[in-house]
């Protein structure tokens, strides 16, 4: 079975942090959260919507160490009312295991989530699992070209080095 590769500006940041201590980045929109307030019932957090889950997930994932047993429950409900972000952070715990036993189906099936959302690093973790899964990348190219024209570097990377393996200098420079 091929690895999967998490997105290491977004969800593999909690994960680095869980094996080695020290400074992170955090993903961006975490610096600006608003902290949770522990104070509340579940019933006026739940009132708040998704975001409340989210915003108190995160509070536990950007600690040092992770708590990620704490993280998963909130990002569960979050991702159940149709957050993107905790479904794509919950895909993460659950393709590697941080916080939740490792269930891949369960995960690629809440990547898709976030990514039918229009979550970009959810699509471009699923392009990386279809060619995990042996999927041709010439069949990718065209989902790799619009992330890419989005913005995100690694899609973009990712498509100039395959121009560039395929001789095609000059198109992997534009």
């Amino acid at each position: 079975m091929h690895s999967i590769k998490i997105h290491p500006v977004c969800f593999s940041l909690f994960a680095d942090r869980a094996r080695s201590p020290g400074p992170t980045l955090a993903p961006i929109g975490v610096q600006k959260m608003i902290p949770p307030n522990n104070h509340q019932s579940a019933k006026e957090k739940f009132s708040l919507g998704p975001d409340t889950f989210y915003r108190e997930a995160i509070s536990h994932l950007t600690r040092t160490p992770p708590d990620f047993e704490a993280a998963v429950p909130l990002l569960r409900q979050a991702a159940q009312a149709g957050h993107a972000e905790s479904a794509f952070q919950l895909a993460g715990c659950l393709l590697q295991g941080l916080g939740i036993s490792a269930d891949r189906q369960a995960g690629i099936r809440l990547m898709q989530q976030a990514a039918g959302s229009g979550h970009p690093y959810a699509r471009y973790n699923l392009l990386q699992i279809q060619e995990s899964q042996g999927m041709p990348f010439n069949t990718l190219m065209a989902a790799y070209k619009e992330l890419a024209e989005e913005g995100i570097i690694h899609a973009q990377l990712k498509l100039m080095r395959s121009l560039h393996d395929g001789g095609r200098h000059e198109e992997a420079l534009q």
